[in-house]
């Protein structure tokens, strides 16, 4: 699976945690780590030796660190590592080695955005009508028109994902429209290609983070699936309503905590959403999120219920084609480049990454396929990096035919530090043990609240990449472990106690900043 987590609650899936004894062992071993921490030796007990010792020569304990993960089994040829620390003193393992990514492609896709279309570019969906409007009677059609904006949703509205599409409903009101004698028109060709990899996971393809991307989207297009415990069932209900699924639930209700088990499963390319198991009576309402099969078409679903809830009749079918002539623009939702980024880079939504780079793509002359996005932004990472051995199939990490070298992202962050853009990209990312994907990671550290990093999550890799400030300067660098005989979890750990360590052996971080009455901004890198 793909990275981390949403604003929104976790996604998931399939098998249910059973509650009871599991939770019960789970509080106790909880409550006797806690009580372990509040010891003063906690943080060097819980190090490993190496990054525990003090030392004052980055380069020495590097070199320690190393000889502990391996010792650890962490195999040195799973692991790539370039750390540049203030003076020019830089800290690197197999650095050249191109690797798989995951999420911290997103780091790449968010520098192209920001550098070739600027912070400040908006991504606009539109809403046309054509024909003529007659005693309240719309005798054409309504068109929506994608222009690859991955930000229509729930996520400013947390309880009404169409909330953005409301204005839409008065503005055809506003033009005397009760009812549209024409169809609903979805005009999608704004982005060519299919709208999701062939490489990504064939049996996860129903799930938040592999969402198909296209020139229309609507609530990460995905379909909330609230489930609660009725009467003498198990009700589920579709947010937003969409006429277009069909819901096939067999899950049954059971008073017991031990067998509250179910799943939730779509066939690739089925409207269909199969529920099964077993649900606790009295359990609250559990929501599950599942994707669309086919974005446009997601979209005009959810767009006519909308309509017909509000008053307007619609008489016209569903379809997915070019606007066509005779048209005129009557409203438009816009969101821009800043805008959406702490959602790519805080909560690594992968349907932010691919839209991002195909927009980037579109806007700078290609077709905005998935091809076409790969190579300008392979074109971009060379241009600014170097980019030897790079492979880049989508913006957000998905697909395991992508490649990176930690090198590479410690350049691109480097560039960033320079560009007038790289407040914004800076700004944008997890903050260690407060926000993110990294709200749970450095939470009682010496880097919590001044570390900012990308991370990345797939099967079998691990990765994270961004940057901090110490007392000697700035500090960035880039971490990749996976390959046969990868250990993300250890890796993971290993890497943290590493950063901090290194921190500790640069003096740990500035003096407070005295406040400015010329400038209320933070210095480039927000760090």
């Amino acid at each position: 699976m793909s990275d981390d987590v949403r604003t929104l609650p976790a996604r998931r899936y399939g098998v249910r945690t059973k509650l009871p004894a599991a939770r019960l062992f789970g509080w106790i071993v909880g409550i006797s780590c806690l009580l372990s921490l509040l010891s003063p030796q906690a943080f060097t007990q819980g190090a490993p030796a190496a990054l525990a010792a003090p030392t004052a020569d980055p380069a020495a304990l590097f070199r320690r660190a190393l000889d502990e993960a391996a010792a650890k089994g962490i195999a040195p040829e799973t692991i790539s590592i370039h750390i540049e620390l203030p003076g020019g003193v830089v800290l690197s393992h197999r650095e050249q080695e191109p690797m798989l990514p995951a999420s911290t492609m997103k780091l790449v896709t968010a520098a192209a955005a920001l550098e070739l279309l600027g912070p400040q570019h908006a991504f606009v969906t539109e809403l046309w009508i054509r024909g003529e409007v007659r005693d309240g009677t719309l005798h054409g059609d309504v068109i929506v028109v994608g222009g690859g904006d991955p930000a229509p949703s729930s996520r400013r509205f947390p309880d009404d994902p169409l909330a953005e599409l409301r204005p839409w409903v008065q503005a055809l009101k506003d033009h005397g429209i009760e009812r549209i004698a024409g169809d609903l028109v979805a005009d999608s060709g704004y982005l060519a290609g299919p709208q999701r990899l062939e490489g990504w996971p064939q049996d996860q393809l129903h799930r938040w983070y592999c969402a198909p991307s296209g020139a229309l989207n609507l609530n990460d297009n995905c379909v909330d699936l609230q489930i609660a415990s009725s009467g003498d069932g198990v009700a589920v209900h579709l947010v937003p309503a969409n006429p277009l699924f069909t819901v096939e639930n067999s899950i049954r209700p059971t008073p017991d905590r031990d067998q509250h088990l179910y799943s939730v499963d779509r066939a690739i390319d089925s409207w269909t959403i199969r529920l099964g198991g077993r649900f606790l009576v009295g359990g609250g309402i559990r929501t599950e999120w599942i994707t669309v099969p086919e974005p446009a078409r997601a979209f005009l679903g959810a767009w006519r219920t909308l309509l017909r809830s509000s008053g307007i009749a619609v008489e016209g079918e569903l379809r997915v084609e070019l606007r066509g002539e005779g048209a005129r623009a009557v409203a438009r939702i816009e969101h821009r480049v800043v805008d959406v980024l702490p959602v790519l880079l805080k909560d690594s939504q992968n349907l932010y990454g691919d839209c991002l780079l195909r927009v980037t793509d579109r806007e700078t002359g290609g077709d905005g396929s998935y091809r076409s996005a790969g190579e300008t932004a392979m074109r971009y990472l060379i241009s600014r990096t170097g980019g030897e051995g790079a492979v880049v199939r989508d913006g957000s990490g998905l697909s395991r035919e992508d490649r990176l070298r930690c090198v590479d992202l410690v350049r691109l962050l480097r560039h960033a530090d320079e560009a007038t853009w790289g407040e914004v990209l800076w700004e944008s990312l997890a903050v260690a043990g407060v926000d993110g994907t990294l709200s749970k990671r450095f939470r009682s550290g010496p880097l919590r609240g001044r570390l900012r990093g990308k991370t990345g999550h797939i099967s079998g890799v691990s990765a994270l990449a961004g940057g901090w400030e110490s007392v000697q300067g700035p500090v960035r660098f880039a971490a990749f472990t996976g390959g046969p005989g990868s250990k993300v979890g250890p890796f993971r750990t290993w890497i943290d106690q590493l950063l901090e360590a290194v921190d500790a052996t640069l003096g740990g971080p500035p003096p407070p900043r005295e406040p400015s009455s010329e400038s209320g901004g933070a210095a480039v890198g927000g760090l």
